[in-house]
């Protein structure tokens, strides 16, 4: 015998019921994309004149935002950003014995900048 859904059975049944005419009336906007009248009620604002309708929600001052934070330690940055190679400024090997060269830097350090060897 077929098995087929009867008024005195326990078991509920799985298939996918329709909707009936009840459950559609307790959906309140079924389709709310043609549904206009919904967003006209639900308008707060409906002047489109902002000088006699001010607004209700002015936006928040930007001085109430919090300052970032400085470096805590701006002395430990190992390459400051005003004196990138203070080591060019100077002679990072000195010349030991001075006496002994034929042409000291300290009478023609000028002079080396523009001319490396000067005429006699």
């Amino acid at each position: 015998m077929p098995e087929t859904a009867t008024a005195t059975e326990t078991e509920p049944v799985t298939e996918a019921e329709p909707v009936t005419e009840a459950e559609a009336e307790t959906d309140p906007d079924p389709d709310p994309e043609t549904d206009t009248e919904t967003e006209a009620v639900t308008d707060p604002d409906p002047d489109p004149d902002p000088e006699t309708d001010p607004d209700p929600e002015p936006e928040p001052e930007p001085e109430t935002e919090p300052e970032p934070e400085p470096d805590p330690e701006p002395d430990t940055d190992p390459e400051p950003e005003t004196d990138p190679e203070p080591e060019a400024v100077t002679d990072p090997e000195p010349d030991p014995e001075p006496d002994t060269d034929p042409e000291p830097e300290t009478e023609t350090e000028t002079e080396t900048e523009t001319d490396p060897e000067p005429e006699p």
